[in-house]
């Protein structure tokens, strides 16, 4: 998946996502793979993104129908400030929205066309806690919060074996879960790091019933800074870009769901040695060296599992 963006991150940058990943407004590209080596343009969607549509209009797009740079909108189906995406056991394609702080979820049909499901975080349906609107309900931009589901600048999304949602929060330097019931319904489950809970400076996991709040931001183990991404295992392991920190944590998943810290990887997180390393609970955990020696990472932004299970990451300062 490709995020392609303008100067300073202009609201009408194009996201590209796929059934192979294709750069395209405020909107997502879905790109059928014709052959091995070939990659043709199969649709666009968002607000206004034909050309023969209207403003303030959910609309899928082609070749034949011409498409057009999406309206940044918080209408059902409309995107604002779209980051990263991820498909669940469903073929549902899940969009993180920045801004609007809010994950919006589309449906793909058979022959293709995609329609807006629902959107979710905290005040999307005009109240002012967690919660799912549809196009029927009508949607509006969530609200920035550190309660119990509420999303402040989610940049990764990620789905693990369960189907369960998984959100890093650049601003709550923490990662949220979300559970998807039979019928679709998105529900807070959990979020996870340094004092989101208590506050105390401790790797802790928070619900509903103990109350959430922002995560510390810290290089220690368990902390995040400023998570960009995140990405699961075949372990079902969960693996947190730490966007500040230059490195990667990942953390384990228990059969209950509990999640705890097991170790992160960057250049001189463990000894502060110009190598790479790997550090615990055990050992102690600090921020790693932003450099472009081997195993560094600078920045990193991007995270993905390949099929052998090893560990993809995009660096934003090591080019």
């Amino acid at each position: 998946m490709l995020l392609a963006r303008g100067p300073r991150e202009r609201h009408t940058a194009w996201l590209a996502v796929a059934l192979a990943a294709i750069a395209v407004g405020c909107g997502l590209a879905l790109a059928p793979q014709a052959s091995a080596q070939e990659v043709t343009f199969d649709r666009a969607f968002g607000d206004f993104v034909d050309t023969n549509g209207s403003s303030g209009v959910f609309d899928n797009c082609t070749t034949a129908s011409g498409c057009q740079t999406g309206t940044p909108s918080a209408i059902a189906g409309g995107l604002t400030t779209p980051q990263k995406v991820a498909v669940d056991s469903q073929g549902r394609i899940l969009v993180a929205e920045k801004t609007p702080n809010r994950v919006s979820r589309f449906t793909v049909s058979g022959d293709g066309t995609v329609t807006f499901d629902r959107a979710f975080g905290v005040g999307v349906n005009g109240g002012a806690t967690f919660e799912n609107c549809t196009t029927a309900s009508g949607c509006q931009s969530g609200a920035a919060s550190s309660a119990a589901g509420g999303l402040n600048r989610p940049l990764g999304v990620a789905v693990d074996q369960q189907d369960r949602i998984l959100i890093s929060e650049e601003n709550n330097n923490r990662v949220s879960r979300f559970d998807v019931a039979g019928d679709g319904a998105v529900t807070f489950d959990r979020a996870f790091g340094l004092g989101v809970a208590t506050g105390e400076a401790a790797f802790e996991s928070c619900t509903t019933a103990s109350g959430c709040r922002a995560g510390q931001s810290s290089g220690s183990a368990g902390g995040l800074k400023k998570p960009s991404g995140v990405a699961v295992d075949a372990q079902n392991r969960v693996l947190a870009v730490d966007t500040q920190n230059n490195r990667v944590s990942r953390f384990d998943v228990a059969g209950d769901g509990t999640v705890t810290f097991d170790r992160a990887f960057g250049v001189g997180v463990d000894t502060g040695a110009a190598a790479f390393e790997s550090c615990t609970a055990a050992s102690g955990c600090q921020a790693g060296m932003g450099s472009g020696i081997a195993g560094a990472l600078y920045s990193p932004s991007g995270l993905a599992v390949d099929a052998q299970n090893r560990i993809v990451a995009s660096e934003q300062y090591n080019f």
